[in-house]
């Protein structure tokens, strides 16, 4: 039927239109269907070349089109040759490199794929098109990301990266693809090259949960050792600690126990002094990170642990916090017997009267009052430098040590006593609560603005009342919550009760909403659909209306 149409038409015009209609094809996801279409547009512009009425820049491109479509496919022998066969075409078309070299790696020959890569890059030379360079870059680090690939291999391709002259906005970008893609093990080789990339670096849109997650938390990985170096690089060149998890200080005692060094440690609440407000925070199973440490065994020497105890003690810790079994970290230093690290908590306690005069030794743990006590006293404090006579000092709130002391306390507690008032001005409150969104202190926060930790709201309201959450981005944090964190919508409809947008910014490309739905939290997104969310807006792929949304994920989660 298309030749009889070929046949009363200008072949110019007929073969632009086989490639509108296959590439609307291919937007839809008939993929099948756009590759018909390309062959008649290719077969079509392969006779105007001879004529010299079509250029060879138009049949690569048509090629490459066909390519693409093939990749989609999964059919990477005939994707790889179209490729090439653009390239035969036009040696100076970009995109026929990427789709060379992507499918050769899928071809398992990743070899040959970072050769087409690096020619596509060079290429580029002088190009101002970012985008492309980060495409071949990351295509680059995606042929060596196995465990097996040896620093010197990398070390003679990353000289090919150092020639193209890069600039630091281009490695940005590439470090949060290769992030967001979750090519660990690159960093891992991209960290022993870091005083050669350019100075200065900063990427902020770069999670820590994953990586923690597979090698640290849940998974295992022989060479861990090499892990700090590269959390410690990510963190000063801007990656969140709090987007490592609800614990963080109790994901990098873990990692620090596993890589046989405390480093990172040191180093972490060296370089962000507010943590130390945290050092006493409980996991959901009441632990603290001395409990982290006391509870190690295997592979764990008594000098190491020791070591550690002697360490947490100098950073604050409080040796008297029970978990939930009610065991001090006493207890477990005793049942692995290291009975060096016992007499060190005893001589810090003798030390410290204001810790619980209850022995240690004993499997009983601090008693509310106790708690209450002690954050009465640090909350007067912290109440009296949020005076508005000290509002010169409030500009570094969480570096003030009242403000330290009362964050500490708090993180020991899992509710907050109805007597307790707060009467600290507007404006320090609003930046006081801000900060500690910022640094994904959601304990804290939950405590000061519902009084209890679990986020339901206590009978007397929250110790905060007069802050004001209008430019808060909704967006954002919902992005750092993990799902399974059961306080996420109790967070969440604080923060929209004090004025942030159940809609994020005007500017956000992705709606909160649409968040949500993506990754099926349908609490949440009933959360913010009840307090005002545009369902208008919902979208999971371009054009499509809040029904197809609908649809596309009930179909993916069957």
């Amino acid at each position: 039927m298309n030749r009889i149409k070929y046949a009363n038409m200008d072949p110019m015009l007929y073969a632009e239109s086989m490639k509108k209609a296959g590439n609307q094809d291919f937007k839809n996801g008939n993929y099948s269907l756009a590759i018909r279409k390309y062959d008649e547009a290719i077969c079509v512009s392969f006779q105007l070349c001879q004529m010299g009425l079509c250029s060879r820049r138009e049949m690569a491109t048509l090629l490459c089109s066909k390519s693409t479509a093939f990749c989609c496919l999964g059919k990477w022998q005939d994707a790889y040759h179209l490729a090439q066969e653009s390239l035969s075409w036009d040696p100076s078309f970009i995109k026929a490199y990427y789709r060379a070299g992507f499918s050769k790696f899928k071809l398992s020959a990743p070899d040959y794929a970072v050769g087409l890569f690096i020619q596509g890059l060079i290429r580029l030379r002088g190009s101002q098109d970012q985008s492309q360079k980060v495409d071949f870059i990351v295509g680059i680090f995606m042929c060596i990301n196995g465990e097996k690939v040896s620093i010197h291999k990398f070390s003679s391709i990353f000289k090919n990266l150092l020639q193209e002259e890069l600039d630091k906005s281009t490695w940005q970008l590439v470090i949060e693809e290769l992030a967001r893609k979750r090519m660990w093990q690159s960093f891992l080789l991209l960290v022993c090259e870091k005083d050669r990339l350019p100075r200065n670096l900063r990427v902020t849109q770069l999670s820590l949960k994953d990586l923690f997650e597979k090698y640290v938390l849940f998974g295992q990985y022989d060479r861990i050792d090499r892990l700090p170096q590269l959390v410690e690089w990510l963190i000063s060149i801007g990656a969140n600690i709090g987007s490592v998890g609800a614990y963080p200080l109790h994901a990098i005692v873990k990692l620090c126990i596993k890589a046989k060094g405390s480093d990172l440690f040191r180093w972490l609440l060296d370089q962000k002094p507010d943590l130390k407000g945290s050092i006493n925070q409980q996991d959901c199973d009441g632990c603290t990170v001395l409990h982290v440490v006391a509870s190690h065994s295997n592979g764990y020497s008594m000098k190491r642990q020791t070591d550690d105890v002697q360490m947490l003690l100098n950073y604050g810790v409080d040796p008297t916090i029970a978990d939930r079994l009610s065991r001090c970290a006493v207890d477990m230093l005793k049942k692995n017997k290291n009975f060096k690290a016992v007499d060190i908590i005893n001589s810090h306690i003798a030390r410290h009267p204001a810790f619980s005069a209850e022995s240690p030794g004993q499997s009983e743990s601090k008693t509310s009052s106790d708690k209450t006590d002690f954050l009465q006293v640090a909350f007067e404090q912290f109440l009296k430098f949020c005076s508005p006579e000290n509002q010169e000092q409030h500009k570094n709130l969480l570096q003030e040590k009242a403000v330290q002391n009362f964050l500490k306390k708090l993180s020991t507690v899992k509710e907050i006593p109805e007597d307790m008032v707060c009467d600290i001005y507007h404006a320090c409150a609003t930046s006081f609560i801000k900060l500690l969104l910022e640094k994904q202190m959601w304990h804290e926060v939950l405590l000061l603005l519902t009084g209890k930790a679990s986020g339901k709201m206590s009978p007397g309201g929250g110790l905060i009342k007069n802050c004001d959450l209008s430019d808060i981005n909704t967006g954002s944090i919902i992005k750092q919550l993990d799902r399974a964190d059961e306080r996420r919508v109790h967070l969440i409809r604080c923060l929209i009760e004090r004025g942030a947008s159940p809609e994020g910014p005007g500017t956000i490309q992705e709606k909160p909403l649409t968040m949500c739905l993506k990754n099926a939290d349908f609490e949440l997104a009933y959360l913010l659909l009840s307090s005002g969310a545009d369902s208008r807006s919902v979208s999971i792929k371009e054009g499509d209306t809040p029904l197809h949304a609908a649809v596309s994920i009930c179909l993916d989660k069957r």
